[in-house]
């Protein structure tokens, strides 16, 4: 995280996981709306999601999620082994012993003050839009 956190552009970051039929499609369709609505301007934001399943989430799984919701540039999914999952999730405060357990949460990095704010819930395109725009501005 620490390079993105240097960057000068806003992050939003969410967890999820490809086999999800709940909540993570959501999560994804709404990261994948906000790039659309961006348009050029989704280049002057990173967009991260991390799996909380990294047992079944290999890099060939990430790139048919990644292209199911046709992610574009700025847009990056990562996995890694469980331990540092969870380390992530706990950094995060979205710790969740069971994978089924997990709630939506999504995080906005804020540059110019140097930290992350946290959206419970389901996050709607206008809100996410809003609130980057109040970053950036």
């Amino acid at each position: 995280m620490s390079s993105f956190t240097k960057s000068k552009c806003p992050v939003l970051l969410n967890f999820f996981y490809t086999r999800c039929k709940t909540t993570c499609p959501v999560l994804a369709s709404d990261f994948a709306n906000f790039q659309y609505r961006l348009k050029a301007d989704s280049s002057r934001v990173h967009l991260i999601s991390i799996t909380i399943d990294p047992e079944h989430d290999s890099v060939d799984a990430l790139a048919r999620f990644q292209k199911r919701y046709k992610a574009k540039p700025g847009w990056i999914f990562l996995t890694g082994n469980q331990e540092n999952v969870q380390l992530i999730m706990h950094v995060f405060a979205a710790y969740t012993k069971y994978k089924m357990g997990y709630y939506p949460l999504v995080y906005l990095y804020e540059p110019k003050k140097k930290q992350w704010i946290q959206f419970e819930g389901y996050v709607t395109v206008e809100k996410l839009i809003e609130e980057y725009e109040k970053v950036i501005n």
